[in-house]
C-alpha cells in the first residue's frame, strides 16, 4: 500500500458544491490537480488509440498461427485492443463481435474481405459452438 499516493479527502467529494459564479478554477483551490489541456482532450475524442498495445500483441502472440488478426492488427489497431480487452469476457466478446460484424444502420461500407475472415475465424475459435444462419434454410419462408 506504500506505493499508492496520498490523496486528499476533499478531492473523493463525489457530490462537490457547486462553485459560485466568479468562483477560482478547481486547479486555483487545489493546487496539486492538474487540468487536461482542453485541446488534448478534444484530440483524444476525435482520435482513439490507433496503436497496437502492449496487451494486445501479448493477446495476439497467444493465439494459433491459423487465428492470428494480423491484417486486422495492421489496418485497424484499435479494433485488435478492444478485441483483445474483451476476450476474457464472452458476453462482452460476442457483443464486440456482433457490432462488428452486422450492421445494424444499413450504411456501413463493411470490412475488407481479409479482415472479415479474421474476424470469423476468431469468433469461431472463440466460440466454436456459434450457429451458422441459412437463409435457405432455418430461415426460409414457409409457405
Amino acid at each position: 500500500m506504500d506505493d499508492f499516493p496520498v490523496i486528499a479527502i476533499d478531492l473523493l467529494n463525489v457530490n462537490p458544491p457547486r462553485p459560485a459564479t466568479g468562483a477560482a478554477p478547481t486547479a486555483a483551490r487545489h493546487p496539486g490537480v492538474r487540468l487536461p489541456d482542453p485541446a488534448m482532450i478534444r484530440l483524444r475524442r476525435q482520435q482513439p488509440i490507433n496503436v497496437p498495445l502492449p496487451r494486445t500483441l501479448k493477446w495476439i502472440a497467444n493465439l494459433p498461427q491459423d487465428v492470428k488478426p494480423l491484417a486486422l492488427l495492421r489496418q485497424f489497431p484499435r479494433i485488435a485492443n478492444l478485441m483483445a480487452l474483451t476476450w476474457n469476457e464472452p458476453a462482452s466478446f460476442k457483443a464486440y463481435m456482433d457490432e462488428l460484424l452486422i450492421d445494424r444502420r444499413g450504411n456501413r461500407q463493411g470490412f475488407p474481405k481479409a479482415i472479415r475472415q479474421e474476424l470469423l475465424a476468431l469468433r469461431e475459435f472463440r466460440e466454436p459452438a456459434t450457429p451458422v444462419l441459412s437463409w435457405n434454410g432455418q430461415y426460409r419462408k414457409r409457405a
